[in-house]
């Protein structure tokens, strides 16, 4: 599974939009409260692996399962912006959005990911897993004992992504008229 290095470096994706709806009340407070929550969300589908670590279960347990469902996403988009709406003062639609979108990022992210088991991106119809035949991350092992230059290549390749991405991000705003 990519590292919160790929998942968190997304945030730039929703960055024009943040100032935008941001803007409207007066300060940069709301903007930054608004970033926080992307983030929140770009990591929300991992928050199996925390009830794995309670559990006493292991990260691995039950990660990658119906966290991971494209299903999930528009629950959770409804749940964020629920909780956001009044908090940052921004649009419901919007906010449904953002959170819809931002946690199904991060499902993505790990489909496209070399890993064990794939996720299951259509629970709670099928509890088959699915995994990218193109994989783009080497992702990091949390269920096995990788040598260290493992994730010394996972922290790597994510850092070139999360470049790429925001200098792409910052080229397409540049090229956009005002």
């Amino acid at each position: 599974m990519p590292s919160p290095i790929a998942h968190c470096s997304l945030v730039v994706v929703y960055w024009t939009g943040i100032k935008r709806h941001s803007a409207s009340a007066g300060s940069a407070g709301p903007r930054w409260l608004l970033c926080a929550a992307v983030l929140v969300a770009l990591l929300a589908p991992d928050g199996d692996a925390v009830v794995g670590l309670i559990t006493g279960k292991g990260v691995g347990h039950y990660h990658n399962g119906p966290t991971h469902s494209l299903f999930c996403a528009p629950a959770f988009g409804l749940i964020f912006a629920a909780v956001s709406c009044r908090l940052l003062r921004c649009g419901f639609v919007y906010l449904f959005a953002v959170g819809a979108t931002a946690y199904a990022s991060h499902i993505f992210l790990d489909f496209l990911s070399w890993h064990r088991t794939g996720v299951q991106l259509f629970w709670p119809i099928t509890q088959a897993r699915f995994a990218s035949p193109l994989p783009l991350f080497l992702g990091v092992r949390h269920s096995v004992n990788a040598p260290w230059w493992i994730h010394g290549i996972t922290i790597a390749t994510e850092t070139v992504f999360a470049a790429g991405l925001w200098v792409g991000c910052y080229w397409w705003r540049k090229r956009r008229p005002t």
